[in-house]
This record gives C-alpha cells, structure tokens and sequence, in this order.
C-alpha cells in the first residue's frame, strides 16, 4: 500500500525508468478505465460522513454520563496546563469527535479510490506484455517502416503488433524509433 499524497506510479518498478509527467499521463490513462467505479469512494465518503453524525448523536444520547467522566478525567490528567475558559476535558472529547469527523471520511473515501488505482494500473502494467514470453514491453521503441505502430520484444524477439493485442503507443509508454 502506498502512503497517502505519493506518487502512486513509483510503486511500479516498470515505471521508474520513466520521468513524473509521461508516469502521470500512464496512470491518468489507467484511471479512466476505472471512472465508473469511482463511485464508490464517494459513496463511503457520505455514507461515513451520516454513519459518524449518527455515531456521535448516539454517543451523546446513550453515554452522556461516560462522556462526562471522561472529561473530568481530561480536566485532572491536563487540566490547567492550557488556559482556556471552556474546560480541557470538554475541548479534548469535542477534538476526538472532530478527529472522527475529518479523519473517517477521508480514509472512507482516499483507501478505495487508491486501491482502484493501482489495480487500474497494476492491469496497464500486465496487459502490456509479450504474448509469447510475458517480457514487459513497456517504453519499447517502435518498429519503424509499418503501417501500424509495433514493438519488438527485447526476449524472445516477436514482433508485436500494437493494434492486434489491443493497445496503442501511450499504453507502453513507447518511444519513436528506428528498430
């Protein structure tokens, strides 16, 4: 698992001979093979968002004396050490929630929208493979002299012929050539 605002193609080895922007323009292809399931993070980031108001109404109606207790237990254990007018204990309790708040979402929304990512783009990286050897044909260079763009596996020698394996140049990163 990558850690969240990295960069999601530096987890593929395939893509670390290649600069940021042509790795950006791979997974922006990748991501629009996976669009119609972005709706899933989006359905657990409001669907987090409802499940924490309701866990919080909950909480404030069904242990409202725990809450309590576990505010005075904020005002002993750090209780004047910040000068506030609001009791420490009410502003700690008050800060989980809004952790709870902000955090959940985000996690409901950024784990599953990563994890379509890197599928989309673990799937790019396993498509674009020989046929005869599984070679990676990634950043190959084309064949010139033919009428429809092609590379040459590196290991077993094939030509591959893009249009016949259902890919195009952008798809293996390939780069003009004279092979």
């Amino acid at each position: 698992m990558r850690i969240p605002l990295t960069k999601v193609y530096r987890a593929f080895p395939e893509l670390d001979g290649f600069p940021d922007h042509e790795c950006r323009r791979f997974v922006r292809r990748a991501r629009r093979r996976v669009l119609v399931w972005m709706w899933v993070p989006v359905v657990g980031l409001f669907g987090s968002f409802a499940a924490i108001a309701a866990a919080i109404v909950a909480v404030n109606v069904h242990f409202r004396d725990q809450l309590r207790s576990l505010s005075r237990w904020f005002d002993r254990a750090i209780g004047g050490v910040i000068p506030v007018e609001y009791p420490v204990g009410d502003l700690a309790v008050a800060a989980i929630f809004l952790f709870a708040i902000t955090v959940g979402p985000w996690l409901a929304f950024a784990l599953p929208r990563d994890s379509l990512i890197r599928r989309a783009v673990a799937k790019r990286i396993e498509i674009a493979d020989c046929t005869g050897c599984e070679h990676s044909l990634i950043g190959l260079p084309l064949l010139t002299g033919r009428a429809d763009p092609a590379v040459r596996c590196p290991e077993c020698g094939r030509d591959m012929v893009l249009s016949e394996i259902g890919l195009i140049p952008d798809d293996l990163l390939a780069r003009a050539g004279d092979t």
